[in-house]
């Protein structure tokens, strides 16, 4: 599949077309069951979800994580080509790992309601490999011109935050934000629990998040999961803070607009040849990209567990006992349709 991610989308790095809904606020309400797209398509869309970590299933504790992720490839792949959608890809994680991948620009569907998705086949891949919790198959949907052209990016910086917490903002000094999360929770610093990616990139804000005294979460793996945990009602993650992967982080922002709360990013290119790509673009490095820029339109999140995952606090989604297609996947979407 050719790949359409290396130059902006018509008009601008960050093309809305002409007639597509406004931008919402920040923190817009939760999406509710009824309404755009329908329970239809969201209901197709899951079950496309369902069949990738069905897939995935198969090669839980191989230790082979191109062949998790290439089973989940194959069988989303093939199950979008069959909804009643007019779909395009706008970003699917994987090439900066050369893994197999949905290609950003790749069409689906047999036709009909126009929809744009940010999608990762498995969050966690190496987790399944390794038989470990927190894989999962998920998909952002949203209407044509949502999503912003992340072009060849592979990292952004981000801060996500529920909707108990106050506006949050990459620009503020990170013990700020901290403090301000803090009070308006009307809770101690020490009581806050955040979650940042464990790498060297991130060394300054695990550092000021030590020495605040607050909960920690550094993790390996998981990032998409972890900023699901910050989005529930009961969410036990205050906060998700640091440079992660790009293409996650408009599958997160499609979470964010539909299940409310607030999101900030910015591109973080982590060598010379990912910042000269993201130049030739057309891309402006140093923009703050809002909620507005990262998904600006009506969204909807979808997810199938691979492997045990926390995204419900006190209610983990189960991956399934046995393989194949009598495999039970448990999922969950953010608008809540039937199963």
């Amino acid at each position: 599949m050719s790949d359409s991610s290396t130059g902006p989308r018509p008009g601008s790095a960050f093309f809305r077309p002409a007639g597509s809904p406004a931008p919402r606020s920040a923190k817009p309400k939760p999406a509710k069951p009824v309404g755009w797209p329908g329970a239809e398509a969201l209901r197709g869309l899951r079950l496309a979800t369902v069949a990738a970590a069905t897939a995935a299933a198969d090669h839980v504790g191989s230790g082979d994580p191109i062949a998790v992720d290439g089973a989940a490839v194959h069988a989303l792949r093939a199950e979008l080509d069959t909804l009643a959608l007019s779909g395009v890809v706008i970003a699917g994680e994987g090439e900066k790992d050369e893994a197999p991948m949905l290609a950003a620009g790749e069409t689906f569907g047999t036709g009909g309601l126009a929809v744009e998705i940010a999608v990762d086949p498995v969050d966690g891949t190496r987790l399944a490999a390794a038989g470990e919790p927190g894989a999962m198959v998920v998909l952002g949907v949203a209407e044509p011109g949502s999503f912003a052209n992340i072009g060849p990016a592979y990292y952004l910086s981000k801060i996500v935050a529920g909707a108990r917490a106050p506006e949050v903002s990459l620009d503020a000094p990170f013990e700020q934000t901290l403090a301000d999360v803090a009070a308006h929770r009307g809770v101690p610093v020490e009581e806050l629990h955040v979650a940042i990616q464990d790498r060297p990139r991130n060394a300054e804000l695990m550092r000021i998040a030590r020495e605040a005294g607050v909960r920690c979460d550094f993790f390996e793996h998981g990032e998409v999961e972890r900023s699901l945990r910050v989005l529930q009602p009961d969410a036990d993650l205050d906060m998700v803070a640091g440079i992660g992967g790009a293409p996650e982080g408009l599958v997160v922002a499609a979470a964010v607009r539909a299940l409310g709360g607030s999101m900030q990013a910015r591109f973080a290119p982590q060598s010379r040849s990912e910042r000269t790509r993201i130049e030739a673009a057309g891309i402006n490095l140093d923009e703050l990209l809002s909620l507005d820029r990262l998904c600006g339109g009506r969204a909807a999140i979808l997810v199938s567990a691979v492997t045990e995952c926390l995204i419900v606090p006190g209610s983990p989604l189960r991956a399934a006992e046995g393989r194949g297609q009598d495999a039970r996947i448990w999922s969950w979407s953010g608008t809540e349709i039937p199963a």
